[in-house]
């Protein structure tokens, strides 16, 4: 596994971190958000969309999927927090969208499906939160690409 650990001491930096992630971050590719609440795992989300022009965005902790388009492919902003099990997952489509080959898909709470995900496709991101407005970002991924274009991108005074 490839790691790296990023302290974000704002929301508007964890968005950072989020936009340049969005500027090589080909599909079909997964992102796992874990934290507890109002970690910032809809931020990180809100960065790499604003990469795509798009300003809007909420949580779909009621919606349970929100999409965006971009010029070059889908994104899908999952949230299962209120999801009780694999058959509502089902039900809803959510499954469907993991197999798309033209979509990035940000999974918030991905216990429940953590089994279906491509392991060399993905990103686990967890969210620690450190202080009111600090947060330690903790990256794992078996695609070294991904890990090591995202240290490029930023400046070592942000890498832990």
């Amino acid at each position: 596994m490839n790691n790296v650990l990023i302290r974000s001491y704002s929301p508007r930096f964890t968005r950072l971190i989020g936009k340049k992630l969005a500027k090589f971050l080909q599909p079909p590719f997964d992102i796992l958000l874990s934290g507890d609440l109002g970690s910032g795992k809809t931020e990180f989300v809100r960065g790499f969309l604003s990469n795509w022009g798009h300003k809007i965005v909420r949580s779909p902790s009621f919606t349970v999927v929100n999409s965006f388009e971009t010029p070059l492919y889908t994104i899908h902003h999952i949230d299962l927090f209120r999801i009780k099990d694999r058959e509502e997952i089902l039900v809803r489509g959510i499954m469907d969208l993991l197999s798309e080959a033209d979509s990035v898909r940000f999974i918030e709470w991905p216990e429940l499906i953590k089994e279906f995900i491509n392991s060399n496709r993905s990103l686990d991101i967890h969210i620690e939160i450190t202080g009111k407005r600090e947060r330690l970002l903790s990256l794992i991924s078996e695609s070294l690409h991904v890990i090591e274009k995202l240290k490029e991108s930023l400046s070592p005074y942000e890498i832990r």
